[in-house]
């Protein structure tokens, strides 16, 4: 089990960019994907994602995705993890994802893209991914959007943001999603999409 790598999963342009680099070095069986859902809405954490996209995602990669919650059993699924051996990455530029999530307190997370800028990102990748989330509101109009259409803006902000990838060259086809509203949550604007 040395090899193995757990991959905590948003769905977006980061968590995809540090997949190719663990697939760099490694085999899609050596990798899980996993994603932290809030009980609520079975979504993912404040991106408001629902698991039966992410689900799609994982499946058209040919990847297991494993959902958990921020609960005792999940605190205890990831020390079975430890046992065996896993290590731990996430597409975290900035460390905020692994601050501001308690359950991971105790593991020892990788972020080989700290530092890197949304717009380096973009340079080196194939995919199209839409925008899902951002904290000023008068930047909700660009929910939605893809970032090849919106790079300068995103060249020109600083503020936390995030995305969902519908199609890279890695999915054997395009995520079928719509969008659907946008709601204010924890200080952010978030555009939720469904699958269709």
């Amino acid at each position: 089990m040395k090899n193995k790598k757990v991959l905590f999963w948003s769905g977006g342009l980061t968590s995809l960019a540090t997949l190719k680099k663990l697939l760099e070095s490694h085999k899609k069986d050596e990798i899980i994907l996993l994603c932290l859902l809030n009980k609520e809405g079975n979504e993912l954490g404040h991106t408001g994602i629902p698991e039966e996209v992410l689900q799609l995602q994982a499946r058209y990669l040919g990847l297991k995705l494993v959902r958990l919650y921020q609960d005792e059993l999940s605190k205890k699924v990831l020390e079975k993890f430890v046992q065996q051996g896993f290590e731990f990455y996430c597409g975290s530029r900035d460390g905020h994802f692994i601050e501001t999530t308690p359950l991971l307190n105790s593991l020892k997370v990788e972020t080989p893209l700290k530092g890197i800028a949304y717009t380096e990102l973009m340079e080196q990748d194939q995919s199209r991914t839409i925008l899902t989330s951002v904290q000023n509101e008068e930047d909700q109009r660009l929910l939605g959007k893809e970032i090849s259409d919106i790079s300068q803006y995103l060249q020109q902000s600083n503020q936390r943001l995030d995305t969902f990838v519908i199609y890279d060259p890695l999915f054997r086809i395009r995520i079928p999603f719509s969008k659907n509203i946008v709601v204010e949550k924890d200080g952010y604007f978030i555009c939720k999409i469904r699958s269709v």
